[in-house]
């Protein structure tokens, strides 16, 4: 999570971009001078900002980086011939911005000094009352904050995505994915007897929490959804099936069942304790053998 006190200052410093016309940054640390670069990047007639990072403009979130250069409406150069920071994040986010947030220096005079540490502060600032969002975003979570940024942002982004593209045709609706993910990426919705398992590309991580929950092991991997599929933010789905309810728990399975494999697994052997097989197959062999009896 970013610090709550550099927010609420970087906020200030965005409004104050917003507020002058179309410009190019160049971001640096107060602790490094700005070095004059043997291939400066070209930043034509437009005036240059410089906004001053508390640390090494390397480790920035790369959602503030995107938000400086929607604020600015031109491009952002990140300074790093000062620091010994690896600055191969700012290098990625170069490739997915094509090339409006990039490392790099500018040659021409900044027009103005803007510090994210001791930000301008405006009338409203002056009141107690926070800037207008030049980004409105509404989760915490700095890979939905990118998103936002780069939905924001605009134009087109490329590469491929930490979103993961799924194959769940054999689903049965037991719905175990849905609860697993813990970024809300996976839906299930029933209406008029059929089930339908759906994606929020733009939600997701990645992190395979639904491969390896899932108990029927039909969920596979195929690859990784490219951004433009992200940033549309449309639910993609995944599987259709018809469904009914189970006789006991009234849970949602697919039709031609009377019971969810929970239910059968415990009117067969009410006592008993049942795992799926690929968890059973994690757990140490002694356990294992003993479970499986």
């Amino acid at each position: 999570m970013t610090d709550p006190g550099l927010e609420v200052r970087f906020t200030r410093v965005l409004a104050a971009l917003a507020a002058r016309p179309d410009c190019h940054v160049l971001v640096d640390c107060g602790d490094h001078p700005v070095t004059a670069a043997d291939d400066p990047v070209e930043v034509g007639d437009a005036e240059v900002v410089r906004v001053v990072w508390p640390q090494c403009p390397t480790g920035a979130p790369d959602w503030m980086l995107v938000d400086l250069a929607v604020a600015a409406g031109g491009s952002v150069v990140v300074e790093a011939a000062g620091c010994e920071a690896d600055s191969s994040g700012v290098a990625d986010l170069a490739r997915l911005t094509g090339g409006r947030v990039q490392p790099g220096s500018i040659d021409a005079a900044p027009v103005a000094v803007l510090s994210v540490a001791h930000p301008p502060m405006s009338r409203r600032g002056i009141l107690g009352r926070a800037p207008a969002a030049v980004v409105e975003h509404a989760d915490p979570d700095p890979r939905a904050r990118l998103v936002e940024s780069l939905r924001a942002m605009g134009g087109d982004v490329g590469g491929r995505s930490p979103a993961l593209e799924l194959d769940a045709s054999a689903c049965i609706a037991c719905g175990v994915c849905v609860k697993a993910c813990p970024h809300d990426a996976l839906d299930l919705g029933t209406a008029d007897g059929r089930t339908t398992l759906v994606q929020y590309p733009d939600r997701c991580r990645g992190e395979q929490a639904c491969v390896t929950s899932c108990p029927s092991r039909v969920i596979e991997v195929r690859g990784q959804h490219d951004w433009a599929t992200v940033l549309a933010g449309r639910p993609l789905p995944l599987a259709r099936l018809a469904t009914t309810s189970c006789q006991k728990c009234r849970g949602t399975i697919p039709q031609g069942r009377t019971m969810c494999q929970a239910c059968s697994d415990r009117a067969r052997d009410p006592f008993g304790t049942h795992l799926p097989d690929h968890l059973l197959d994690s757990l140490p062999a002694k356990y294992r053998d003993r479970l499986r009896g």
